[in-house]
C-alpha cells in the first residue's frame, strides 16, 4: 500500500470516528394493563352537524414502538385493540390494528400517519398524538394519547346494519403508557 493511500484511509477512518453518534431509539412495550381505548360513533344528518353518538370502551389492547427521546421521534408504532364486545366485533376479525412507520413530535404534539385495519380492510388514517408528561422517571416509560377519526364506509362498514344504524363516522381515542424494554 502506498503512503498516499495509507494517509487517505487514515483520514477517512478519522472522519468517520469524528461524526457524532446518532442517538438510538429505545424500544417500548404497552402492556394490556396500561392500554385504554375508547370509540365514539357519530351519526350525521344530511351533512349537518353530528346529531347523536354512541360511545364505549374496548376491552383491551397492547402495542409497541421505538422512541428517540432526544430527537422526539416515534418509530415502528403498532397497536392491536381487542374489538370483542364492541360494535366493531366480528368473529374472524377480533382486533383492530394501527401501524405507523414514524412521527416527529414538536412541542409535545405529532401527526401520526399510518394504516388502520378494521374487519380485514386497511386504510390510511391519521392520528393526532400528544406526548404526555409522566411523574417520576421519564426514561423508563412514555405516555401517549392518540385520536383518530374515520368514516365507516372507508372500511366497508356502511353496509353493516348494526353499525350503519349507529352512525357514519367514528373516532378512536387511545391512551397508553409504554414501558422501556
Amino acid at each position: 500500500m502506498t503512503g498516499a493511500r495509507r494517509w487517505g484511509l487514515l483520514l477517512l477512518t478519522l472522519a468517520a470516528l469524528a461524526q457524532p453518534a446518532k442517538a438510538a431509539s429505545d424500544k417500548f412495550y404497552v402492556p394490556p394493563t396500561q392500554f385504554s381505548g375508547h370509540y365514539q360513533i357519530t351519526a350525521a344528518k344530511d351533512g349537518e352537524k353530528p346529531a347523536d353518538s354512541v360511545s364505549g370502551a374496548f376491552r383491551g389492547g397492547t402495542g409497541s414502538f421505538a422512541y428517540d427521546a432526544e430527537e422526539k421521534n416515534l418509530n415502528r408504532l403498532r397497536f392491536a385493540i381487542d374489538a370483542n364486545r364492541s360494535p366493531f366485533a366480528m368473529d374472524y376479525y377480533p382486533e383492530i390494528t394501527f401501524v405507523a412507520a414514524s412521527a416527529k413530535f414538536s412541542e409535545g404534539k405529532a401527526e401520526v400517519k399510518g394504516t388502520l385495519t378494521i374487519h380485514g380492510v386497511s386504510h390510511p388514517t391519521r392520528f393526532d398524538a400528544t406526548l404526555n408528561p409522566i411523574d417520576g422517571d421519564n426514561e423508563k416509560s412514555v405516555s401517549l394519547s392518540l385520536r383518530g377519526d374515520f368514516k365507516l364506509a372507508d372500511f366497508g362498514l356502511s353496509g353493516d346494519a348494526s353499525l350503519s344504524r349507529l352512525g357514519e363516522s367514528a373516532t378512536l381515542l387511545l391512551d397508553v403508557q409504554a414501558i422501556k424494554q
